[in-house]
């Protein structure tokens, strides 16, 4: 298994639909829309899991992005992995400095309906 790098790359923060679309031509997306109209998402699953990107209606950029790893083992290889290529701020978050000056900042939630973690991407700068 491959897991993308972190950064603009993974988290797709700063592109459009049609161009984070355009990488995964083989894969199946789901749409949908946040409950305030403000916001539209496109989901895929990867090998880790699940990614959600959230496109804004006014600058059809991407904004932020969760992943839901797949399992516990997929969950602990991204933490693992984290903290040896980012700073670590917590146990359960990240800021990853990357080419060109963006700032993501990187946190694992645990979401306690649903009893799953997800990781949240979002640009800080």
């Amino acid at each position: 298994m491959i897991i993308p790098l972190l950064g603009i790359t993974q988290a797709r923060i700063g592109s459009t639909e049609q161009v984070i679309k355009n990488e995964f031509p083989d894969k199946t997306w789901s749409t949908g829309r946040l409950s305030d109209g403000k916001a539209k998402f496109i989901s895929t699953d990867f090998d880790y899991g699940n990614f959600t990107y959230y496109i804004s209606d006014s600058t059809k950029l991407c904004y932020m992005c969760i992943q839901m790893p797949k399992d516990m083992v997929s969950l602990n290889t991204l933490v693992q992995m984290y903290n040896g290529k980012y700073s670590i701020n917590s146990k359960t978050s990240w800021t990853a400095y990357l080419e060109g000056g963006s700032i993501i900042n990187i946190t694992l939630k645990y979401i306690d309906e649903d009893k799953i973690y997800a990781f949240y991407y979002q640009l800080l700068n």
